[in-house]
């Protein structure tokens, strides 16, 4: 238990006191940093502790221990004073590691980053929560939301509304890369010197940015949560975490057509967009508009 509190690792019993609503992981690090890990002194010792590590764990489903090296299985705790303790990776230990900061990408404001890692992160590993619960679109509306952090999965069609700034929604400081470049590219794709801009040309540009984030949106319950998109290595400094919130023409020309005057989304963007719609000097057709709007 010390060896996981220091390492901030693994799976411990804390003192009740420290589970008052709304604490999280981060102010429990705060309050053992404060009153200091021999505050509470009291514990069950633990007696005749395997000294291999593999018999700790578990078979399958059930209480009792792997055989020993001798045949004979470790004792149930109903069954003896005696008990014994496995350590294993928890599934949200990275939900503590993650932090605010200043996003590498320029003009973006805020990001989200992961600290400095000794070990790796495999591919599907839980980053950190998004969104506590699903919504509506009319719920949207009603809340006058701005839908700056707004998320609609389609696969399971709900959306997600993290635009009120909880402490357990750190995901949505997360941004998306490349997408200022992408737009640059798309208008110079679409220059009225150039032949018309094609699927295939949307296709690749897209690609360019998908190929770039390291992390995905995945639903668990009512909850939204990021998960590592592929296998992390260890890192002297700390992720910026990147994920794709959507489509350029699915999500951001919608979002940049609705809130054209809105200051909160960065200006070139907007102007961007404005040019690709309303430019003589874009090929793009009055057809090509309607379509690839979809507003």
């Amino acid at each position: 238990m010390r060896a996981a509190i220091v390492d901030k690792e693994g799976i411990f019993s804390l003192p009740e006191e420290v589970f008052t609503y709304p604490n999280l992981p981060w102010d429990i690090r705060k309050m053992w940093g404060q009153h200091g890990v021999n505050a509470y002194e009291e514990y069950r010792p633990i007696l005749n502790r395997p000294e291999d590590p593999t018999v700790w764990a578990c078979s399958g489903a059930g209480s009792r221990q792997v055989l020993a090296d001798d045949g004979e299985s470790w004792p149930e705790s109903q069954d003896s004073d005696n008990f014994f303790f496995r350590i294993v990776p928890c599934s949200t230990f990275l939900e503590s590691r993650c932090f605010v900061a200043k996003s590498e990408i320029p003009n973006s404001g805020h990001g989200l980053f992961l600290a400095r890692h000794k070990f790796p992160i495999e591919s599907g590993a839980h980053i950190c929560l998004y969104a506590e619960r699903s919504t509506t679109e009319e719920e949207m509306n009603k809340n006058s939301s701005s839908r700056s952090y707004a998320i609609f999965v389609h696969r399971k069609k709900r959306w997600f509304d993290a635009e009120v700034e909880t402490a357990n929604n750190l995901g949505r400081f997360a941004n998306q890369p490349w997408v200022l470049e992408a737009f640059k590219h798309i208008r110079t794709l679409s220059s009225a010197e150039r032949p018309p801009l094609t699927e295939e040309d949307w296709a690749k540009t897209e690609s360019r940015i998908d190929e770039q984030c390291n992390a995905r949106f995945d639903t668990t319950g009512e909850q939204l949560v990021l998960r590592t998109k592929r296998r992390l290595e260890p890192s002297k400094r700390p992720t910026e975490i990147l994920v794709n919130y959507g489509g350029l023409r699915s999500y951001w020309i919608p979002l940049l057509r609705q809130r054209r005057d809105d200051e909160v989304l960065p200006e070139s963007l907007r102007e961007i967009v404005a040019w690709l719609f309303e430019s003589p000097e874009c090929n793009w057709s009055t057809e090509q508009r309607t379509k690839w709007t979809f507003m």
